[in-house]
Formats: C-alpha cells, sequence, structure tokens
C-alpha cells in the first residue's frame, strides 16, 4: 500500500454547500462567510472553501460537529 493511500484513507472531510438566497456570486458568499465567521470564537475549524459556477460554496471541515456549528444563514 502506499503512503498517500493510507493517510487518504485515514483522513476524513466533511462537507456543507450553501447557496445565498438573493442568488449572489460564490465570490461574493465567501468573502461574507469570511468577514462573519470567526472560527476562534465558535471553535470551528475550516480546512477549504471550494467555489462553483452556479453560485454554490462548498465548505470542508474535519469533524461534523464544526459543521453543526456554523449553522449558516447568507
Amino acid at each position: 500500500m502506499f503512503y498517500s493511500t493510507a493517510v487518504k484513507n485515514k483522513i476524513q472531510h466533511f462537507k456543507i454547500t450553501l447557496k445565498s438566497e438573493g442568488n449572489l456570486p460564490a465570490e461574493t458568499v465567501k468573502g461574507i462567510l469570511k468577514s462573519e465567521i470567526n472560527p476562534t470564537d465558535i471553535k470551528v475549524g475550516i480546512n477549504s472553501y471550494k467555489l462553483f459556477t452556479n453560485g454554490r460554496v462548498l465548505i470542508k471541515t474535519s469533524r461534523i460537529e464544526e459543521v453543526y456549528a456554523l449553522d449558516l444563514d447568507v
């Protein structure tokens, strides 16, 4: 087994996808999220953001509790 395969199998990511109600572009939604969310206050680690052309934003976290802690309304 390759090292990359072993590491990939052990790392688990939880994902949440969101889209604004006002049909804002994904870049704007990401900017709002970054300005509104203070990860240290709510004890959330956001691993990455991914922007889609249809205005959706994918957020990856390491724990399921972090997804529930976000409780996003954009």
